[in-house]
């Protein structure tokens, strides 16, 4: 299977992490906004995703650990999300848990369908905002409609070039 982590995490406690997968270092000292290219990881079988702080010693630092399966053949994203904490945080103001956790996503996709066009979902992953909408600045289309946090759309396809989105 094919796989991109992204790490969406904005607790100051999970600025670093380290990512495990089946007890090997994977990522080391993955930051927060950023992402991995697609890797290649056993599909058809049960994966550990762990993830410890920044400079972890070994797996055994892990402060929390996600069995996910991927189908061979199959591109996934996992984006790292939430907070170690909820406590600490505001709540979410729909109600929405925001425990640190990943979204998994299924029939992702590397390049674009068509030439000259861009393919892509939208992850609301904002814990303490309420439901919103994405749209082009300047009377653009809405792009995305009333997400709420943890809401991935499925794909949206615009033609090449800059855009100011307003949320």
């Amino acid at each position: 299977a094919r796989l991109q982590a992204i790490h969406n995490a904005a607790d100051p406690a999970a600025a670093s992490v380290d990512i495990y997968i089946n007890g090997a270092l994977a990522v080391p000292s993955f930051a927060f906004r950023t992402a991995t290219p697609f890797l290649d990881v056993p599909g058809d079988i049960t994966l550990n995703i762990g993830v410890a702080p920044g400079g972890s010693a070994s797996v055994n630092d892990t402060i929390a650990n996600f069995p996910v399966q991927f189908a061979n053949g199959q591109t996934y994203v996992a984006i790292a999300n939430g907070v170690l904490n909820p406590a600490n945080f505001a709540l979410n103001p729909d109600g929405r848990p925001i425990g640190f956790t990943l979204f998994v996503q299924n029939e992702i996709r590397e390049a674009a369908l068509n030439a000259g066009e861009v393919d892509f979902i939208a992850v609301h992953g904002a814990t303490d905002a309420p439901n919103v909408d994405v749209k082009v600045n300047g009377g653009g289309p809405i792009l995305v409609d009333n997400a709420s946090y943890s809401d991935i759309t499925s794909y949206l396809n615009v033609p090449a070039a800059a855009y100011t989105l307003d949320v």
